[in-house]
């Protein structure tokens, strides 16, 4: 998989859409990011993040992120105190 930041249509996703979500997305959609793919587990983050940012794309379904083949990159910003169970799914 050839992992890049160049291509600014490739899908990204990001999971966690709190406090450094939010500054995450203002950054990638700064630097022109227009395939962007959020996830929070508490969906009414994700729904205040997509009001300030409407090209966002929500995902409700964390595994559909992990089988999309086409997300080359994933950020994940959430709690370390709730890493664990994302991160166990990504690297299984």
């Amino acid at each position: 998989m050839n992992y890049s930041y160049s291509n600014k249509n490739q899908k990204l996703a990001l999971i966690g859409c709190g406090y450094w979500g939010t500054i995450l997305v203002k950054t990638l959609i700064s630097q022109k990011f227009k395939n962007i793919i959020i996830h929070d587990q508490n969906y009414r983050f994700a729904k205040l993040l997509k009001k300030k940012f409407p090209s966002l794309k929500i995902e409700k379904n964390l595994n559909k992120i992990l089988l999309d083949n086409k997300i080359l990159n994933c950020f994940l910003i959430t709690p370390p105190s709730k890493n664990f169970k994302p991160v166990s799914k990504f690297i299984s």
